[in-house]
């Protein structure tokens, strides 16, 4: 009979079996895993086996694939044909399966049946395996318990068949969740878990707590629902003020610094916490500041707690109203010129205006500003910028002025007028190009380039000459030295750079010959009696002979000479030939 046929058999005789389960079950002996030794059977050793007995019994062998375990596995010394065998699989251990024989599942010879319960019976549910997920061994009509994950069986879910969920016949079907059923609710809320119970018929859970989402407090908590979520719709509530509120007061959003939930008005605003209000300020109307109770922004177009924010730049620009102004009584002004210019003498008596005109005091009248005397009178005298160094503000004239910590003056210069060396006023600078106080700065270098003025001259007179040393090479002595520079010097204007004019321009050359007469001859003395000329190498006839010049230079030309007089002519020839030095 083909395996089958008996699986249907065996359904069919299913009261009858139950029956026969009741009476089995009530004289089968359990395995306990020990040996049970029957009385009439002969005591067996540990070293007997089964096989161990040569009765054509105990030689039997089940055929594969069960002969690798021993008898004892399955049978006990009590009855052969009472089987008893523990299962693995526990499930074969139960309901049914207990009663029947082995022969019911196992085939001598023929492969083992896979341990699945499609393997013996009937698949169901469009051909699910895995039947013990949703069914027991003891009885098939007994739920197993649900898979994990599955969607809770109480409440208004207990009465739901399995295909009421699962439409199609079929084991495995895809993860289920509240909103594959009923959809998304709330205005797109899917976590229907966390605030309903299956158990209680969709009622909201005890202790739903709305402080998870928004805390309500204040009037907040006398609210109904529909207040905040109108339409029922629970998805989207702003949880900040200004997302049901609005912003206020002209745009402000930080409603809790101001207001509470308990009591909206009066407000807890504290002006200090942003402005103090002091002085004038205190007495202003809020509109003042605040127009139409927009109090996100101020009246004017800046915000902030600086005194311009509001009141702008004054005075041409000035914008430190607190060092000159307080909230208390802004006339008349606490300022004090002497914190930025101490205002003496005639400073002291100008009106205001005269620096300041139209009150801008930002600014001067002219283009600088600031506390030097020519930022606004300007560089005086030629460029001049130290006024201080010559004038104070109590008499500007006359000056105070030094000239000798500039430049002494004495004689010639201490009569002259200040024009002549600084014309048209320009004290900075002199009628000439130079500017200093050497004499050639003003007067320029004379005489043909001598810059040493002072050598020879003083500011007691300019055309006086002071006592001057003639050059070493050219003493002057006697007639010399009382006669005029011009007598030698004879350009125009004068030159003492330049060479002067020979002896023989003022003198008559007694000889003739040689022309530089201060060779031999000291200006202003004898001119013969003190010579200074070295002769050539002629000792002996001037020392020892006592040759006089004419001796040899017979001719009165001191440039030729002649032995004749004193030798016989052509006796006498000198070697190196001798001539006048």
């Amino acid at each position: 009979m083909k395996r089958s046929t008996r699986i249907i058999l065996s359904l069919a005789g299913l009261a009858i079996v139950a029956l026969v389960v009741v009476v089995l079950a009530t004289t089968r002996t359990p395995r306990t895993g020990t040996t049970v030794a029957a009385s009439s059977h002969p005591t067996v050793t540990a070293a007997q086996t089964c096989i161990s007995c040569k009765t054509p019994t105990h030689q039997y062998k089940h055929k594969t694939p069960y002969q690798g375990s021993s008898c004892a596995s399955c049978h006990n010394l009590e009855s052969w044909r009472r089987v008893s065998y523990v299962h693995r699989n526990t499930a074969f251990n139960v309901g049914m399966h207990p009663v029947l024989g082995c022969s019911w599942c196992h085939v001598e010879g023929a492969p083992l049946i896979k341990p699945d319960c499609s393997s013996c019976h009937i698949a169901k549910h469009g051909g699910p395996k895995e039947c013990a997920k949703c069914h027991t061994a003891s009885a098939w009509s007994l739920r197993a318990p649900l898979p994990s994950g599955h969607v809770s069986l109480a409440g208004g879910h207990a009465g739901l068949k399995c295909f009421d969920c699962h439409a199609k016949p079929a084991f495995s079907a895809k993860p289920r969740s509240c909103t594959t059923c009923h959809g998304t609710k709330h205005g797109g809320l899917t976590n229907c878990a966390q605030c309903h119970d299956p158990s209680r018929g969709w009622k909201p859970t005890p202790g739903f707590d709305h402080a998870v989402f928004f805390p309500l407090t204040g009037r907040h908590a006398t609210l109904a629902c529909g207040k905040c979520h109108p339409g029922n719709r629970f998805v989207g509530t702003p949880t900040n003020c200004v997302g049901c509120h609005g912003p206020k007061h002209g745009g402000l959003r930080n409603c809790a610094s101001c207001h509470t939930t308990s009591r909206f008005k009066p407000s807890t605003f504290r002006h200090s916490r942003v402005f103090v209000l002091s002085g004038a300020h205190k007495r202003l109307a809020c509109s003042k500041c605040h127009p139409n109770r927009a109090f996100a922004k101020l009246r004017w177009s800046g915000s902030g707690r600086a005194c311009v924010r509001c009141h702008g730049a004054k005075h041409g620009g000035l914008t430190k109203c607190a060092s000159c102004h307080t909230t208390s009584r802004f006339k008349p002004s606490t300022f004090r010129h002497s914190t930025m210019f101490v205002l003496s003498g005639a400073h002291a008596r100008l009106a205001c205006s005269k620096c300041h005109p139209s009150g801008e005091f930002a600014r001067l009248r002219w283009r600088g500003s600031g506390t030097a005397c020519v930022r606004c009178h300007g560089a005086k005298h030629g460029g001049l910028t130290k006024c201080a160094s010559c004038h104070t503000t109590s008499s500007f004239v006359p000056s105070t002025f030094v000239h000798s910590n500039v430049f002494k003056l004495s004689g010639q210069h201490a009569a002259l007028a200040c024009s002549k060396c600084h014309p048209n006023g320009a004290y900075a600078k002199l009628n000439w190009t130079g500017s200093g106080t050497a004499c050639v700065r003003c007067h320029g270098a004379q005489h043909g380039g001598v810059t040493n003025c002072a050598r020879c001259h003083t500011t007691a007179g300019f055309v006086l000459i002071s006592s001057f040393a003639h050059t070493p090479s050219v003493p002057l002595g006697g007639f010399h030295a009382s006669a005029s520079c011009s007598r030698c010097h004879h350009t125009t204007p004068l030159n003492f750079v330049s060479a002067t004019t020979p002896c023989s321009s003022c003198h008559t050359a007694p000889h003739v010959g040689p022309t530089d007469c201060l060779r031999c001859h000291y200006p202003g003395q004898s001119w013969g009696s003190t010579l200074h000329f070295t002769h050539i190498e002629m000792s002996y006839h001037y020392d020892a002979l006592n040759v006089g010049c004419s001796d040899c230079h017979t001719t009165g030309n001191y440039a030729v000479y002649s032995c004749n007089r004193c030798h016989t002519p052509g006796t006498v020839s000198p070697y190196p030939p001798y001539s006048a030095q």
